[in-house]
């Protein structure tokens, strides 16, 4: 992305340019104080225009069909189910998606079918960390939460809560990937905080081909993942 918009008219029609009307359609369901100021917190080494492309791959998913994403959530789940992590681990970590994510819950229905234990994430904002909650039935599990994302119910918070060391593979979200391994998420670190407690699980981000970079300018906190997953190919990283 050769150009840089300064002016607030220029920012606006390459905010259109990349199918973005506003921020506000954008972050459509997010509430406005957390919206692109700490959702867009990128790590200093990135530039103005990497911002700006960044931004241009969130609403380059955001463009994706109801359709496209369930085919392409499809062909990722299929290739997940296959990899050795999934078939061995008991306790697996996975994320619930919101927006246009990679699409999780017939992934989480599945390995709860198959004997795993399955928790997601609960947010504790004030806390500024993810709670891992095991849920036997998502459409009885969840409801919205923290930024309208699906979590558990509260009242299964302590009943079902699972120490971060017991979990063995983790699921990841994110908004850009790279071939490294690195990751971009919404710019709040609940995830690098939780990785970090973690470090002997396998991490797996699950993204769109569109999502990948070559090389992101990753910061001393950014975690590295062990695998990416798209729905044409799988990333093995190093870290």
């Amino acid at each position: 992305m050769d150009y840089v918009p300064h002016t607030p008219e220029e920012q606006v029609e390459m905010m259109r340019a990349v199918g973005i009307e506003s921020l506000e359609t954008l972050f459509a369901d997010i509430p406005e104080k957390y919206r692109l100021k700490k959702l867009l917190k990128l790590p200093p080494p990135l530039s103005e225009q990497e911002i700006w492309g960044h931004m241009s791959t969130l609403a380059a998913r955001n463009r994706l069909t109801a359709a496209e994403i369930a085919d392409k959530s499809a062909r990722i789940v299929t290739t997940l189910l296959s990899l050795e992590p999934l078939s061995t681990s008991r306790s697996i970590f996975v994320y619930v998606n919101f927006r246009s994510e990679v699409a999780t819950l017939d992934l989480i229905t599945t390995l709860i079918a198959r004997g795993k234990t399955v928790s997601v994430p609960i947010t504790r904002v004030e806390k500024k960390r993810l709670d891992a909650i095991r849920i036997n039935d998502p459409a009885a599990d969840l409801i919205p939460g923290y930024c309208n994302i699906p979590e558990p119910r509260e009242e299964l918070c302590l009943s079902r809560f699972i120490p971060p060391e017991e979990i063995e593979t983790i699921l990841l979200p994110g908004s850009v990937f790279d071939k490294r391994g690195g990751r971009f998420g919404y710019g709040g670190g609940y995830y690098d905080r939780l990785l970090a407690q973690i470090p002997a699980a396998t991490r797996i981000g699950l993204a769109f081909d569109l999502q990948i970079i070559d090389k992101a300018p990753l910061s001393a906190h950014d975690q590295i993942l062990d695998l990416v997953v798209t729905e044409s190919q799988i990333i093995r990283a190093k870290r």
